[in-house]
């Protein structure tokens, strides 16, 4: 399971450079939600993130070599990755100097200091502002063109005194002084044709030669955003006419969680190429 999550999410990027994936201790559901203390959501995310730490400081140490690195990972593994960058990468300039880019795919509700970049989870590393930008926070997620923004998660780390107190949150997140953020200038406010949505053949089975397949133009993308209700991209299966090409996006519908969460498992998916362009 291991395996095929890291070729569906992010072996591609391995073809750039060295590829490392850490283990780490998973939290359950309920350290995400808001039906337990802050302090126990924030005890059960540290051990999580204490893994992901040691992982990321026994890179630097034995493996780095003094180089540039990307930081990349997706829902529960993003949210672990913005406290590292806040703990670890943010308080120091030589770490911001070498990061290329931190893409938080699935994040939801990245934040910054209203008129700025910077500000809210992170005091010092900006929010990617045009494509070519280095050193910065890249964050998207995906729903269904006719779904609403679900309302704010009060149980996610960026709602955590905890976590603030702990140095692991720059600030907590208010919507009086913060706005949300997301990745916007690859696919804009403007209804455009997705570039090449990526997954593992495995399912489908469509050639004997290779293990990934990408569905060019079979979706209309566009970037949305409620101010501080919710921002996103949003997603239509539009196929051409007599387009026999399977909608992979389909089975996530189905899913329970579906309008919570929108196409939160096929993040990574939808928007590989855009990263790797």
């Amino acid at each position: 399971m291991i395996g095929l999550t890291i070729l569906a999410q992010g072996g591609l990027l391995a073809k750039y450079r060295r590829f490392y994936a850490p283990y780490y201790r998973q939290s359950t559901t309920p350290a995400y939600a808001p039906l337990a203390s802050e302090m126990s959501r924030a005890e059960a995310i540290k051990t999580s993130y204490s893994d992901i730490k040691a992982a990321f400081q026994d890179y630097l140490d034995n493996h780095s070599n003094g180089n540039r690195f990307i930081l990349a990972g997706h829902s529960q593994g993003s949210f672990l990755l913005a406290l590292l960058l806040r703990d670890v990468i943010d308080k120091d300039p030589n770490l911001r100097s070498r990061l290329v880019s931190a893409a938080l795919g699935g994040l939801n509700y990245a934040y910054i200091k209203k008129g700025s970049l910077v500000g809210g989870w992170w005091e010092n590393i900006p929010f990617c502002n045009e494509i070519a930008d280095c050193g910065c926070i890249q964050d998207w997620t995906t729903f269904r063109e006719d779904q609403t923004f679900p309302t704010f998660n009060q149980g996610l780390p960026a709602f955590n005194q905890v976590l603030v107190d702990d140095g692991l949150v720059f600030e907590k997140l208010d919507t009086s002084r913060h706005t949300l953020r997301q990745d916007n200038k690859f696919y804009s406010e403007i209804k455009t044709k997705l570039r090449y949505y990526i997954s593992p053949d495995a399912s489908y089975q469509l050639s004997s030669n290779t293990s990934i397949i990408a569905f060019d133009k079979l979706y209309d993308v566009q970037h949305s955003k409620v101010e501080n209700e919710g921002v996103g991209l949003k997603l239509k299966h539009a196929p051409l006419p007599n387009d026999k090409r399977p909608n992979d996006l389909l089975s996530q519908e189905s899913n329970p969680n579906f309008n919570r969460l929108g196409y939160h498992n096929k993040d990574y998916h939808i928007y590989l190429w855009a990263l790797m362009e």
